[in-house]
This record gives structure tokens, sequence and C-alpha cells, in this order.
């Protein structure tokens, strides 16, 4: 089976040097994995997978228990109680 590498294009999303500099100086030492030659989207998986790791020991570490963990959950409470609906909690969320 043949492959065929196709080079894509880098098209500069500000200008080239602002691009260099933003991943050079703040990009690459925030992800995981600098100076490996892994691709960006791999490197940015991996971000997402340690955020998980570190939000899970948080989690067993017991740091956010009886804290509320959803966002706007008093704003869409009073909007479904102003509609009439009664929110269930549930793991994964809220059902109206």
């Amino acid at each position: 089976m043949n492959r065929t590498m196709i080079d894509m294009p880098s098209i500069p999303i500000f200008n080239e040097g602002l691009d260099q500099f933003l991943f050079e100086q703040i990009l690459d030492p925030v992800l995981p994995g600098q100076g490996i030659p892994l691709p960006l989207p791999m490197r940015l998986g991996l971000f997402a997978i340690q955020l998980q790791y570190e939000a899970g020991e948080t989690i067993a570490a017991g740091e956010v228990a009886g804290k509320s963990q959803y966002t706007g959950q008093t704003a869409a409470a009073d909007r479904a109680s102003m509609l009439g609906f009664n929110l269930m909690y549930q793991p994964g969320g809220m059902k109206i």
C-alpha cells in the first residue's frame, strides 16, 4: 500500500512572528510533551487527560465535597421554576 503524505500549508493565524511567539512562549510550555516531537492535537489531548486526572485527584481528596459543581445551577433552577418545571439533579447534570 502506498502512502502519500500531503504537506498542509501553514497559514498564520495572526502573522508568522506573532504566531511563533504565542506558540513558543505561551502555549508550548503549558502543554505536556514539550521537547518531544508530538503533533499538536496529541499534545492538546494529553493536556485534556491531565486536567481530567487532576480533577479526579481533587475529587478523591474530598476538596470539593459539599460544593456546587454545576455552573449556572442557580440560574437554571430559577428559569425552570419560572416556567413551572421541577429540576431533578443527578450525577450527569440536571433533568427537567
